[in-house]
């Protein structure tokens, strides 16, 4: 039997509920993904922030590193603020409610190389960086040393008791680079102090109030930081002359790269050229005169007295007194490149004595000669050279 519907009563309030329902569920599923987006808006957010949190802790490693030639102390846990923890140099730190632990590796590549012993002068840090809300990114980064050697100054004077005299007003000390050979100002790096010394004291005792540098004479000595500029170098870029010494003589091959002379006076000759650089190593108290000229390293075990037309391109590393001009001789001996002078805590005398016309220049064209041939023994600053994310 069929049966025939009379009327539709009943139908509109089952359509409504019906589209109630699916407008219902469309609505709390726009809620829910929109939930999930914003969660996942912020997850993404927080965690390029803990990126950049990670890689601050990486600058904050580089930045308290000292200069050196490897990085055996770090890995010994024996730089300040990089303690050993489980082992392993451990550094930590915060940064807008983010903390980041950096932790130091050997890379262990080389044939010979140790978890303590750097013989390739590279490092792995890994930097962790946690969120508040516990977002968290790592970084694996590689460290070097610098490949470019910038002294403290033309002139370093280490240590506490570096006694100096400046005479009269026609010697140069300058730390605008100059070319090889030529005035402050010719060369293209940015300027370095005039005379950097290790310890405040000896900064005073230099250009303070009733320092050895008299006002008449602050011009004579340029650089970065104004007149006269004379600067206290970091801790972290101080380093052991006698040590420096050492290295670059062990590093010479004895009639190829490196001459060793005895104690005396020596007035001509040429000791090195650009194209042929040369370490000169003096085993006393030496007197440098008349027309001598050398390019490379020039190492004297004992005291410098320099006269005459004495010229040098390198770096020139006194470990005794260095007398540049002194006893009132009216010569022109030039140093294009730095002077290093090894401290000395029972030396009575002048440790560094400058006056007549003598000049002394940075100049980065010499180092980096010298750089190009003995750069490993050269203390340079710590340098990031890779790093990528790791992926957790």
């Amino acid at each position: 039997m069929t049966t025939t519907l009379k009327n539709d009563q009943g139908i509109a309030m089952v359509v409504v509920i019906a589209m109630m329902v699916i407008l219902l569920s469309i609505t709390g599923a726009a809620l829910l993904f929109s939930g999930l987006s914003l969660k996942s808006a912020a997850n993404l957010k927080s965690g390029n922030v803990a990126i950049h949190a990670a890689d601050a802790g990486i600058q904050h490693a580089l930045a308290i590193i000292p200069v050196g030639t490897d990085f055996d102390t770090l890995l010994a846990g024996s730089v300040s603020g990089f303690p050993l923890v489980s082992g392993k140099p451990t550094l930590t730190g915060s940064l807008s409610g983010y903390t980041y632990t950096v932790v130091a590796e050997n890379d262990t590549t080389v044939t010979g190389e140790t978890t303590t012993n750097d013989a390739n002068s590279i490092i792995i840090f890994t930097s962790t960086a946690t969120g508040p809300n516990g977002s968290q990114r790592k970084i694996k980064a590689y460290v070097g040393r610098s490949s470019v050697y910038v002294p403290p100054g033309p002139i370093y004077l280490p240590g506490q008791n570096a006694d100096t005299r400046f005479t009269g007003t026609s010697f140069e000390i300058n730390g605008n680079d100059a070319i090889a050979g030529g005035s402050p100002g010719s060369g293209s790096t940015s300027p370095i102090p005039g005379i950097a010394a290790s310890v405040t004291t000896t900064t005073d005792s230099i250009s303070g109030a009733s320092g050895t540098l008299s006002s008449s004479q602050y011009p004579n000595v340029q650089g970065q930081g104004g007149t006269p500029s004379v600067n206290t170098t970091s801790s972290l870029y101080n380093f052991d002359v006698n040590q420096l010494a050492q290295d670059i003589i062990a590093s010479g091959v004895e009639g190829v790269t490196m001459q060793t002379l005895n104690p005396g006076s020596y007035s001509s000759g040429t000791w090195g050229t650009d194209l042929i650089p040369k370490i000169t190593h003096i085993t006393g108290n030496a007197t440098l005169t008349g027309t001598l000229t050398g390019y490379g390293v020039l190492i004297v075990d004992g005291n410098i007295s320099v006269r005459g037309s004495f010229s040098f391109k390198g770096i020139v590393i006194g470990l005794g007194d260095i007398d540049f001009k002194g006893s009132g001789d009216a010569g022109t001996a030039t140093v294009w490149g730095a002077v290093f002078v090894k401290e000395s805590a029972s030396d009575p005398g002048m440790e560094f004595e400058i006056g007549g016309s003598a000049k002394i220049y940075y100049s980065s064209q010499t180092l980096s000669v010298v750089n190009s041939n003995w750069g490993n023994n050269l203390p340079k600053s710590a340098r990031l050279t890779a790093w990528q994310e790791v992926l957790q």
